[in-house]
């Protein structure tokens, strides 16, 4: 009989968690609620909300909350009002100290940054990130008071292309790109992304963060797939085609590629030998490569001594 009581009391403990969790719906008929951001502010730690397929002109904010943001298809899209030069005080989706799954959902960005998350966790499932002139898909960082569960981006399945102008870079006409990167890391943040897609980039990602695993992905038609400084980095069968530049290693970061694939790139993988005077952001490579069993062409190419690494490789 106690054994029961103690089994009835659990069930309605979970019954009541459960009943605590609510459902909000952002949509453009009569009923819903009008914006994502209003739907944001009334929702507390564990609820979901649900978006109707629509065009969504708002600047999100999600700060100290833990919630589940859904689309009701890859047709729900989060755009800002155009700017006319870049500014990192308006991006599509600012999130800090919180943690965020976002689901089924796509987002344009045009001189701005697409998500900036701070100090928090971050979940990408089946989406699209669109950038076009001077753009950032995704910014994180963290600051020393950040906890433990903090400090995660986690990408699944999402592609995060460039708006692009002509054709692809090797191609006989030269590519022109909007100047925007995919991803740029830093701090403590740990970024795992799998099944993902960065194509017509100037930097697929740029990580300069405590530790990166990417796998399962490509990197197509970018100036340079990925920069990697001062961290732990796994890369691991992924695929990087037609890319001018694959890889660049610098700083310290402790490097291991496995089972990945260098399909008609100019250079698959640069090592920064040198100081470069002409791009202050970047590193002399001091790092280690702990592992390299790859395919490629050109195996192993080491940046020419007479190269400047424009600024934009790495990300201000």
């Amino acid at each position: 009989m106690k054994k029961i009581l103690i089994i009835l009391g659990w069930l309605i403990i979970s019954m009541v968690s459960i009943a605590q969790n609510t459902t909000f719906i952002v949509g453009k008929s009569i009923g819903y609620i009008e914006s994502i951001q209003k739907a944001i502010n009334k929702a507390s730690n564990g609820d979901i909300i649900h978006i109707k397929e629509g065009v969504y002109k708002e600047n999100l904010k999600i700060i100290n909350k833990n919630l589940k943001i859904v689309g009701e298809s890859p047709n729900v899209w989060i755009k800002t009002k155009p700017l006319k030069s870049y500014s990192i005080k308006y991006p599509n989706i600012f999130i800090e100290n919180s943690r965020v799954e976002f689901n089924d959902l796509s987002i344009f960005a045009t001189n701005t940054t697409a998500i900036i998350a701070i100090d928090s966790t971050v979940i990408l499932k089946n989406m699209e990130i669109v950038l076009g002139e001077n753009s950032i898909g995704i910014f994180t960082d963290s600051t020393d008071s950040a906890t433990k569960i903090h400090n995660s981006v986690v990408i699944f399945n999402v592609r995060i292309n460039g708006a692009k102008k002509t054709k692809p870079v090797n191609s006989s006409q030269q590519i022109t790109l909007f100047n925007n990167r995919g991803i740029i890391t830093k701090g403590k943040t740990r970024l795992d992304v799998y099944k993902s897609h960065f194509s017509y980039l100037q930097v697929g990602i740029s990580a300069m963060n405590k530790k990166t695993i990417i796998s399962n992905s490509k990197f197509s038609n970018n100036i340079v797939g990925l920069v990697l400084s001062d961290g732990n980095y796994l890369i691991v069968s992924n695929t990087f085609q037609t890319i001018d530049r694959g890889i660049i290693l610098m700083g310290k970061s402790k490097s291991e590629f496995l089972y990945n694939s260098f399909i008609e790139n100019n250079i698959d993988i640069f090592i920064l030998q040198r100081i470069c005077n002409s791009c202050p952001h970047s590193k002399q490579f001091i790092g280690n490569i702990e592992g390299i069993f790859n395919y490629s062409k050109d195996e192993f190419v080491i940046l020419p001594e007479n190269f400047d690494l424009p600024d934009y490789f790495i990300g201000k």
